[in-house]
């Protein structure tokens, strides 16, 4: 069996614009997304950070969950999992 999981970290632009009209200003300069089509959950180890979660599509972390640092990401089965990094800077 194939292992076909993957992460990768999206970084914003390295100037930070306005915030547009209608919007609180609040968004992230990094983004994880982590993607499991395996039959059971996989390990990801996270890049240094403030890590919390944006999106779970199995629906299986709690909304808002931010692990501990050098905690290991563990991504359910068949699913899309979004982190944003809420450090400053």
């Amino acid at each position: 069996t194939g292992q076909h999981a993957f992460a990768c970290r999206i970084d914003a632009s390295p100037t930070v614009a306005p915030a547009r009209p209608g919007t609180n200003g609040s968004g992230s300069r990094h983004l994880l997304v982590a993607f499991n089509p395996e039959a059971q959950a996989q390990a990801f180890t996270l890049p240094p950070g403030q890590w919390q979660l944006a999106l779970d599509s199995a629906g299986e972390l709690a909304p808002g969950w931010q692990p501990a640092a050098g905690q290991a990401l563990s991504v359910p089965e068949r699913a899309l999992v979004v982190l944003r990094d809420t450090a400053k800077g």
